[in-house]
């Protein structure tokens, strides 16, 4: 073993002991397991190869820049849905082969990666955001259209089109958030890439619910490739 690949060992393995022992990184995951000793177990795990490691530390990454959105821009959570679905997207591209990636597109990638998820939170996402037609009531959408109408509110606030009509419930202001009571009105698009119509929502959903959401169904994409 030449020098340069011995030193290139060396400092891999040192990454993975920094990452392992990461007091942030051990913060973010503990939320999302049983306990302490379990989040450090999925690190390691994690760990173990290059691919798993990345996806790892994108979640952590998109989700932290996400969660930081409201210090620069404060009740606009179009803004947080840019980097929760660019992290959908990326962590079903790195699961993939570079082909199948290709041949699935953006939108497709991010339907992919939500194969994963898990079966109370398909629910609580079809029962939380769900369309309001003023003649007929409340109509449960299908869930690859609510998948669908959060790409298109992450495509529209990238590419300019707007980024202050897309609402969820702020915990800041409304104390009730958990109460079944109430939905907040809001809107989305939905349609063909050259047609898109405007749909009417009523939403219970925090932002904490929907990262939340989008953080497990991550676990269970990194976890396919352990």
């Amino acid at each position: 073993m030449d020098e340069i690949t011995k030193s290139l060992k060396e400092l891999d393995k040192h990454t993975k002991k920094v990452l392992a022992q990461d007091p942030e990184s051990i913060q973010f995951w503990s939320k999302y397991f049983s306990g302490k000793e379990e989040a450090i177990l999925f690190i390691k795990n994690c760990l173990k190869k290059l691919l798993t490691r990345r996806m790892m530390l994108r979640t952590e990454w998109y989700v932290g820049i996400a969660d930081s959105m409201p210090k620069i821009r404060d009740s606009r959570p179009a803004l947080q849905v840019i980097f929760l679905v660019s992290l959908a997207e990326g962590l079903a591209g790195a699961r993939s082969t570079k082909r199948q990636a290709n041949n699935l597109g953006s939108q497709k990638s991010v339907l992919d990666f939500f194969k994963y998820i898990a079966k109370s939170d398909r629910e609580e996402l079809m029962t939380k955001f769900r369309r309001t037609l003023t003649a007929t009531g409340r109509q449960t959408l299908r869930f690859s259209s609510i998948i669908r109408i959060l790409y298109q509110i992450r495509n529209d606030a990238v590419h300019g089109e707007e980024f202050w009509k897309f609402s969820l419930v702020d915990k800041k202001h409304h104390k009730d958030v958990k109460e079944p009571h109430w939905s907040l009105l809001t809107t989305g698009r939905l349609g063909t890439k050259k047609r898109k119509r405007e749909v009417h929502i009523e939403t219970r959903l925090t932002y904490e619910n929907l990262r939340d959401i989008f953080v497990r169904t991550a676990i269970q994409n990194i976890e396919s490739k352990f």
